[in-house]
């Protein structure tokens, strides 16, 4: 584990503090896309199950990630009485990983992503649709920033709208294109007055 890596899982045993971070892990010269979760000082690794095979953006060949036919349900961890889970953006679009959430009952998905080009509002629309269907909260981190890609000389705008999406599909709070700080708070009951009055999660 590198040292900025160290740097995290010290802090989480000091302070007793869950930290999620996407990270670019290395393992004998192989690049693997992975969330980390720290909890007290002690490191989980979810390495990403689905990666984009797009010409522009092919995940599938720089990284060296195990694609598997029969996907695996996150990792879930519980906090204050509600159970998490991470998934990475591109992950968001097939349905297989939320009936595992349905199955295991999450209450709120992690959701890091590199967002570009003019993809906002279709990115807020699947989001806040997900939210709603699966009666849970998504809290989505995106990136910020812009990128030149050399050959090309396209350049790649990270627009950030991290965003807070209840679950009635709404959008509690969101973030600019710069660095700010999002403090979102969650209702254990409101929670379950939408399951209970969709009834999606039966």
């Amino acid at each position: 584990i590198n040292k900025e890596n160290e740097n995290l899982l010290q802090l989480s045993a000091k302070y007793g503090i869950i930290i999620v971070t996407p990270i670019l892990e290395v393992v004998a010269r192989k690049i693997y896309k992975t969330i980390l979760i720290i909890n007290k000082g002690k490191a989980l690794h979810y390495r990403a199950q689905k990666l984009m095979p797009y010409e522009h953006w092919n995940e599938a060949k720089f990284f060296s990630n195990t694609l598997p036919k029969t996907l695996k349900t996150p990792p879930i961890f519980s906090v204050g009485g509600f159970k998490f889970s991470v998934l990475f953006g591109y992950e968001l679009h097939f349905d297989e990983f939320w009936l595992k959430f349905k199955n295991e009952n999450v209450d709120c998905v992690l959701l890091p992503s590199a967002s570009t080009f003019d993809s906002s509002l279709r990115w807020r629309s699947i989001i806040k649709m997900r939210a709603f269907l699966n009666s849970c909260y998504i809290l989505r981190a995106n990136r910020i920033g812009q990128y030149e890609d050399a050959p090309t000389k396209t350049l790649w705008n990270f627009y950030g709208d991290s965003l807070f999406v209840c679950p009635n599909g709404e959008v509690i709070d969101c973030l600019g294109d710069r660095e700010e700080l999002l403090i979102a708070e969650m209702d254990k009951k409101y929670l379950k007055d939408i399951k209970e009055c969709w009834k999606f999660r039966l």
